[in-house]
């Protein structure tokens, strides 16, 4: 299958965080955390039908639905190598490097998932790379501070898309993130997320799960 491509642009919303520390944020690594993006790939050969595994093709690039429950980040990375592996094909947990994929990601599996589920995401701050937490967001910064925060996240296979962090995120709630819906503010965007949890609460708001949603190329 061809490769993603698209413009970047900046989206707006976010969600505020409380900070923590690194036994907070759950541990994750880039050996863990990458062990998915390639998997399946020497396998590869020939068309993938995409349609016969449940998924929605963009770009080139084949998206399935692998929820089955509301795992851990570990867990999702773990299905996604799983899935790879047997489709034969290299695979990862979601990754978004255009507005275009989000919005595409968005409409088929989210939408009607709003104030109940967000997606993990193959976006990381890596505990090897940054053994130091704060490295891994700030708060009550300024936008260049903020910047350099951003700069220490890693997408799964090397793709470099930063625009669709919302608001002052990442902001000390993990290493790990999440395609996430606020409902203070009504919208969707990248959100750092405790890779050690299974769901996240807002206060005063509904509990919101993980799905796992899964890129095959």
């Amino acid at each position: 299958m061809a490769g993603k491509s698209g413009a970047p642009a900046m989206s707006q919303g976010g969600q505020a965080g409380s900070g923590g520390s690194s036994a907070d944020a759950g541990e994750t690594s880039s050996s863990a955390a990458g062990e998915s993006a390639m998997a399946g790939a020497a396998g590869a050969s020939g068309e993938l039908d995409c349609t016969a595994l449940g998924g929605h093709e963009f770009a080139g690039h084949c998206y399935v639905d692998a929820t089955t429950k509301s795992v851990i980040f570990a867990d999702a990375v773990a299905q996604c190598a799983e899935l790879a592996n047997e489709a034969g094909r290299a695979g990862h947990l979601l990754v978004l490097d255009s507005v275009e994929e989000q919005a595409f990601v968005l409409s088929q599996f989210l939408s009607e998932y709003t104030d109940i589920s967000d997606a993990w995401l193959g976006l990381t701050c890596d505990s090897t790379h940054y053994p130091e937490f704060t490295s891994c967001y700030c708060i009550n910064c300024d936008a260049s501070q903020r910047g350099e925060k951003r700069a220490a996240w890693a997408w799964v296979d090397g793709t470099k898309a930063d625009f669709g962090w919302t608001g002052q995120n990442p902001d000390g709630e993990g290493r790990c993130s999440a395609f996430a819906y606020n409902p203070v503010n009504t919208t969707w965007g990248w959100v750092d997320r405790n890779c050690s949890k299974a769901t996240h609460q807002l206060a005063g708001y509904p509990a919101h799960d993980y799905r796992t949603i899964c890129e095959l190329e």
